[in-house]
């Protein structure tokens, strides 16, 4: 591995930069996750994603990768492909612990294997899980869940990492799964051909609270006992189905992808659901809180900018041909102006032939009903 200073060399640095560097080097809580060089990055400045390629040889795909996410899906590109069958879910409740990475909130799955995936000093794993699986779908093999994170913004706008149609959601959890047929762990798989699966599901907020799913509830009112960096809560019987319920993994988008992280490894395929989970914009504040605070480096985006698509196909299973009646309340309403597919394909999709009637109520609460037949996309030739 490069020395420290011979990568610092490489950073075209001004002189507020490098008191910057200076400062989060000697900062103790750049230690408390890990003293590794391979910890030191973050979503913003010289240690943000535009650097991530040059601050460890072993992430030269940041920079370099030709599959990198996340990206933006243009409806007008995708390939419908009418084999793709629903995404099976093996499994529910799972423990395991809620931490506080400094850069964001993640929920490992606890005892998979020997060697946990993520390097936390003060992170207390608990005992052993019950496992939740991935099949079917456009896999092939079987995946075991190893952790998921979640992605907000300073902005309650703008928190996913992957767009439909150039906007960007309130925020997304990204679930990963590694391989569990071909590798004994997720160290293993996730550098290795087919070896990681990750499920986006967007996040939109919801002015009513009975709406709001109550797994994300149970999170965020746990983020209170996670307030400094690499602090963790122990959680017991997580549903991981009632995330995302059968109903919502019957559609969905898949490309061949990466990680979105430092080392940007291009082993992931990635499912994208046709459907959002709502939080409320108040449970969203707290999310945003959680990673906020007085270092620059620790701000509350945690997303990573949109990444090339590179000619790479984006197949799904979605029958654009098909004529639907749909009836939408309390939407942003700039989400709303893109009725352009089923209900969340709506915001996948591009302006389609509509018949439209709204009915305001107040100020923050749109309904309409949607009658309209989409374009289709290329169809798969077998």
């Amino acid at each position: 591995m490069k020395s420290l200073s011979s990568i610092l060399i490489q950073l075209p640095l001004t002189l507020s930069g490098w008191i910057v560097l200076v400062n989060h080097i000697l900062s103790p809580s750049t230690y408390l996750v890990s003293s590794s060089w391979e910890q030191w990055w973050t979503y913003e400045g010289i240690s943000g994603p535009n650097f991530w390629g040059r601050l460890n040889p072993k992430w030269s795909l940041c920079s370099k990768g030709r599959r990198q996410s996340p990206i933006d899906i243009d409806p007008e590109a995708l390939l419908f492909d009418p084999f793709l069958s629903p995404l099976q879910l093996i499994g529910d409740h799972v423990n395991g612990n809620l931490i506080n990475t400094g850069r964001g909130i993640i929920f490992k799955v606890s005892g998979l294997n020997k060697s946990e995936s993520i390097e936390l000093s003060s992170a207390s794993l608990s005992g052993s899980s019950p496992s939740v699986n991935l099949a079917n779908g456009p896999l092939t093999y079987r995946y075991t869940l190893n952790h998921f994170s979640l992605h907000y913004g300073r902005n309650i706008s703008k928190g996913s990492e992957h767009t439909i149609g150039g906007i960007q959601f309130p925020g997304e959890i990204q679930f990963y799964a590694y391989n569990s047929i071909l590798y004994d762990s997720w160290e293993e798989a996730s550098l290795r051909a087919h070896g990681v699966v990750a499920v986006s599901v967007l996040l939109q907020i919801s002015h009513d609270s009975k709406q709001a799913n109550n797994q994300l509830r149970r999170i965020t009112h746990a983020l209170k006992n996670i307030t400094t960096t690499g602090s963790s809560q122990k959680m017991e019987s997580l549903s991981i189905k009632e995330i995302m319920p059968e109903a919502m993994r019957r559609q969905y988008l898949t490309y061949d992808g990466s990680l979105t992280e430092p080392g940007c490894y291009e082993t992931v395929q990635w499912i994208i659901l046709n459907k959002p989970i709502y939080m409320t914009s108040h449970l969203f504040h707290s999310l945003r809180m959680s990673s906020s605070t007085d270092e620059p480096s620790h701000g509350a985006d945690n997303y990573r900018p949109i990444q090339r698509l590179n000619s790479r196909p984006i197949r799904t299973n979605i029958n654009f041909e098909t004529s639907y009646q749909i009836s939408l309340e309390g939407h942003d309403e700039r989400l709303s102006e893109k009725f352009d597919g089923p209900e969340y394909v709506t915001e996948f999709g591009k302006k389609m032939d509509q018949n439209v009637t709204s009915k305001r109520k107040g100020s923050c609460s749109m309904k309409r009903s949607v009658t309209y037949r989409a374009n289709s996309p290329r169809i798969i030739e077998t």
